[in-house]
């Protein structure tokens, strides 16, 4: 008596069936797992180059603010040149570090109408809304003030200094921009 084993699967049938449903699951699951680490990757790097663009902002604010409250300024005497002259090559405001020159305090203030473009581009803060005022300890209205604060809807940087005026009373330089 012959049995016909047509109906029945082959041996090996099964098991052939199965790998390839497991090679199908695994390649979905590693394309997963890649599309993932791509998007992981690129949000990283995002982040990344938004962190070192606000570190680069930040540097360029402390050079600034190094400049207003270390240095007298190229050249020195810059606050005795005519109104509308642009001849100078960086801003300082002090007489010597982390003293303030009354005189170039007031004129800053005093160039804040005619040259706050230009004063903006040589302290590096040429793109931004830029305020720099003095203020005597314990005083919340400034002493000498110059540039434009920047608009309460926009985001804005401050860097505080502490110093003295030229005769001797203690101030703080706030550089704020935005």
């Amino acid at each position: 008596m012959a049995t016909s084993r047509s109906g029945s699967p082959r041996p090996g049938a099964s098991r052939g069936q199965m790998w390839i449903i497991d090679a199908m699951v695994s390649g979905t699951f590693i394309t997963l797992l890649l599309f993932l680490m791509l998007g992981t990757q690129e949000q990283l790097s995002n982040k990344y180059v938004q962190a070192d663009s606000e570190i680069t902002f930040s540097n360029t604010l402390l050079m600034a603010s190094d400049s207003l409250v270390l240095t007298p300024g190229r050249p020195a005497n810059w606050d005795m040149l005519p109104v509308n002259s642009t001849s100078f090559e960086s801003l300082g405001l002090a007489s010597s570090p982390n003293v303030i020159s009354t005189a170039k305090a007031f004129r800053l203030s005093e160039l804040n109408s005619t040259n706050y473009t230009e004063i903006k581009t040589v302290l590096g803060l040429g793109a931004a809304s830029t305020s720099v005022e003095i203020f005597l300890f314990g005083d919340s209205v400034p002493l000498y003030s110059f540039g434009i604060k920047p608009a309460n809807t926009s985001r804005s940087t401050v860097f505080e200094r502490i110093a003295m005026l030229d005769d001797g009373r203690p101030v703080l330089l706030r550089l704020e921009v935005g």
